[in-house]
């Protein structure tokens, strides 16, 4: 779904920022898959990253 997101983004506006916040941004699985997307921040607590 986010896959599908950040590329329905981009077809409207090509240089759209995008990222993510919250509890997903402290798990490194998360960060590597956001990162394989093409997101462009993680917006994490750093006592939150695991």
């Amino acid at each position: 779904m986010m896959r599908l997101c950040v590329r329905k983004a981009r077809e409207v506006k090509a240089n759209i920022s995008l990222g993510i916040c919250g509890e997903h941004g402290g798990n490194p699985e998360s960060i590597a898959f956001c990162h394989s997307i093409g997101l462009h921040y993680v917006a994490v607590r750093p006592l939150e990253y695991q």
